[in-house]
């Protein structure tokens, strides 16, 4: 019985943990799509 408790809190902690990681993965993609675009955006405006 504990043992099965035990395997099931453990799934949902690494459920939790990958959901995080996936979460970060998204941010950091949201982030560095928005620096190419601020990038991007003052390159127009530096060339003549």
């Amino acid at each position: 019985m504990q043992k099965q408790r035990a395997r099931g809190t453990t799934t949902v902690a690494t459920r939790l943990r990958e959901g995080a990681m996936e979460d970060m993965a998204e941010q950091l993609l949201h982030f560095g799509i928005g620096r190419l675009e601020a990038i991007g955006r003052q390159a127009e405006k530096q060339s003549p």
